[in-house]
């Protein structure tokens, strides 16, 4: 992998260990996190390279035939010709806009500028070029309607009796007897009904079944928009056919149970309620998890008394598997009257570490946490960028990737923050911004096979059909990297309007299993009020989920616990080095020290560079998510953080953030006025 932008990284400097004063003498530390109550169990005794040559891995040998759209040239910046061997077929109409009259190739930017947003925008899947048939702006004449289809060429299948079909769709429905389908045929005969939309279907990955006749050597697609009146609107990416997955191991390396968003806080004490209850649901599971991550928000503010109830409520409350992995999130740097340091020093005291970012292989499963290294909550007043990595972090980053790249094994990557265009919720600009050093990561991670990424922040609910996405980045448009919404365990948000979002009256909470095996991942949503799970989606390593999963995301599972594959007991360990030291591994630069703000100097501030801001270059535009019902439309509570009171800790070394970094003016992106969850 070239690795474009990090030559920039190379002028580090080191830094110097300074005491912060954090507060008055005598004054109690905040307390170390309780332990994981359960025994360490050994790792497989195989574990070695994983296999890359298996139906489905690293290679994708299943999928037979993809077409993403990318490619195509967009001189008007929309165009009616398709890839070679498409064709769009529509019914005759003489009035309406041409531009919109059948199928049309474009992306979001351009359609949303020529057609509004109105919720065309939350199609996260969508990524690049994709097609669309829109419906609403093409003012037909009252007495006129017309029907299109977009119809592939014909597609080898010789051979083949069993296969699948997969796409990203993009579906709002329009008037009463307007519809859309999916239909195939094989060898010019008659087309078969695959799938029928008569309702809001948004940003989905659809896998349908196919059975192939006897004999039949092509096969045709079709996506077909019926009776078209000035209705809404349909769009289409990402269309593959692959051989079903068939998966070599039936136990998984490990199981990791993620959670997310608590906000600790003795002044909110149904938060410690609903930490408790996820525990008891968590400990119920037969499957018993290798390893606990939270992923950030755990508490509410940097507050010592908000740390001193997340002891509390984990002492009443523990994880009682092997290990827990801490990452944080924006709540823990909150504290507008207190400090980044004093944000730094309560969280690497509370996990037990002294960077904020750390890796854990347990059961053989490599679990990376990245976490931000400075934040003003005073000079942001609570909005993004939230993660300011040093350059030792990306560099180490980078180098950790890298090696498991080499041996051939997947990585989880927690970041509390959300990837732009991904996941529920992340197609508002409040979710766009979340990463000041975005480029730096964009090249990191830009051609991985090997990573999956968990993403929190939003709150959004599990049950929403884009819980799970794709990162895609110009080396990799249409593939990318599989990205997960954790949830929260505090609360519900469903998407609203543009930008907007709602909290759900009701009482939500939800977190994600993962199970991990040599050549799949599967991840599995679970509602924690009821015990259920709830959705449940199954990816090939490296699989940039182009050929979707075993479901099309919108129920996936039954409820109870067992999942694909896995069987009881299938649990591991440390591989020796629990925690490794993120200065120690490979691909970190030499006398680097993370953990410092901006300015060699005590207090001194972010630089304000003109045109710093971080670039969206390279992120899929526009996403939705989740067609909801009246009921998680309802009327819903604000999101708010509480009422602070300050809080001081004892004086402590702490190391200061690299003199060299580059970061947004923290002044310059006052464009949003509340604080982000």
């Amino acid at each position: 992998m070239v690795v474009k932008k990090l030559g920039a990284l190379a002028t580090i400097t080191a830094a110097t260990m300074v005491a912060m004063p954090f507060a008055q003498a005598g004054e109690a530390d905040v307390p170390v996190a309780p332990k994981a109550t359960g025994a360490a169990v050994k790792a497989p005794s195989d574990m070695g390279k994983y296999n890359t040559q298996t139906n489905g891995t690293l290679e994708k040998p299943a999928t037979i035939w993809a077409e993403n759209f990318d490619e195509l040239h967009l001189p008007d910046w929309f165009s009616h010709t398709g890839p070679k061997g498409w064709k769009v077929k529509t019914s005759k109409a003489s009035s309406g806009e041409k531009r919109w009259r059948g199928w049309t190739f474009t992306d979001v930017r351009q359609w949303t500028w020529a057609a509004g947003t109105d919720e065309r925008h939350w199609f996260t899947r969508g990524s690049g070029n994709f097609a669309v048939m829109e419906s609403e702006h093409q003012r037909l004449a009252k007495d006129e309607s017309f029907s299109t289809a977009l119809v592939t060429p014909q597609i080898p299948v010789g051979g083949q009796n069993q296969l699948v079909l997969g796409f990203d769709s993009h579906y709002r429905q329009g008037k009463k007897g307007q519809n859309a389908t999916v239909t195939i045929s094989f060898g010019g005969g008659e087309g078969q009904t695959l799938l029928t939309l008569d309702k809001n279907d948004y940003s989905n990955h659809h896998e349908l079944e196919v059975k192939v006749p006897g004999g039949a050597k092509t096969a045709q697609i079709s996506f077909n928009y019926n009776n078209s009146y000035n209705d809404k609107w349909w769009a289409i990416d990402n269309v593959a056919l692959h051989k079903p997955y068939k998966y070599e191991d039936k136990k998984p390396t490990g199981i990791i149970d993620i959670i997310s968003d608590t906000h600790a806080n003795p002044d909110a004490p149904t938060n410690g309620k609903k930490w408790g209850r996820a525990m008891d649901r968590i400990s119920a599971f037969k499957d018993k998890s290798t390893a606990l991550v939270v992923n950030g928000d755990f508490v509410d503010t940097m507050r010592d008394k908000n740390y001193f109830e997340a002891e509390k409520i984990l002492k009443a409350h523990p994880y009682t598997g092997a290990d827990i992995l801490w990452g944080s999130g924006n709540h823990e740097q909150y504290g507008q009257e207190l400090s980044s340091e004093k944000a730094q020093k309560n969280f690497l005291t509370w996990a037990d570490r002294d960077k904020p970012y750390a890796e854990k292989v347990v059961g053989g499963v490599v679990l990376i946490a990245l976490g931000t290294e400075y934040y003003d909550d005073h000079a942001s007043q609570g909005k993004e960028p939230f993660w300011n990595a040093s350059q030792a972090q990306l560099y180490w980053l980078k180098g950790r990737l890298d090696h498991w790249e080499n041996e051939g094994r997947p990585v989880l990557i927690f970041s509390h923050y959300t990837l732009a265009n991904t996941v529920s919720g992340t197609h508002s600009a409040w979710y766009q911004n979340d990463y000041n050093d975005v480029e730096e990561l964009n090249d990191i991670l830009s051609g991985r096979k090997n990573v999956a990424f968990f993403t929190s922040h939003t709150h959004d609910i599990v049950t929403l059909n884009d819980w799970w996405g794709r990162y895609t980045l110009p080396e990799n448009v249409g593939d990318g990297i599989p990205v997960f919404n954790t949830g929260a365990v505090k609360e519900g948000i469903v998407p609203d309007g543009d930008n907007d979002e709602e909290t759900l009256k009701d009482d939500r909470s939800s977190s994600l299993r993962a199970r991990v095996f040599d050549d799949h991942l599967t991840v599995e949503a679970w509602d924690l009020v009821s015990g259920k799970k709830v959705q449940e989606v199954t990816l090939p390593i490296g699989a940039g989920a182009t050929a979707g999963g075993t479901d099309d995301g919108s129920n996936g599972g039954k409820d109870g616990e067992g999942a694909s594959g896995s069987k009881d007991g299938s649990t591991g360990t440390d591989e020796g080095d629990n925690t490794s030291d993120p200065g120690a591994q490979p691909g970190t630069e030499p006398g680097t020290q993370p953990g410092a703000k901006p300015g060699s100097q005590p207090g001194a501030k972010p630089s304000s560079q003109p045109g710093a801001q971080p670039s969206g270059e390279g992120k899929n535009a526009g996403g939705k998510n989740g067609g909801k019902s009246d009921a998680e439309r309802q009327a819903s509570e604000p999101k708010t953080v509480g009422s602070f009171i300050a809080t001081t800790g004892a004086t402590a070394l702490v190391p200061t953030l690299l003199g060299a970094m580059a970061m947004i003016s923290l002044g310059a992106v006052a464009k949003l006025s509340r604080k982000k969850n």
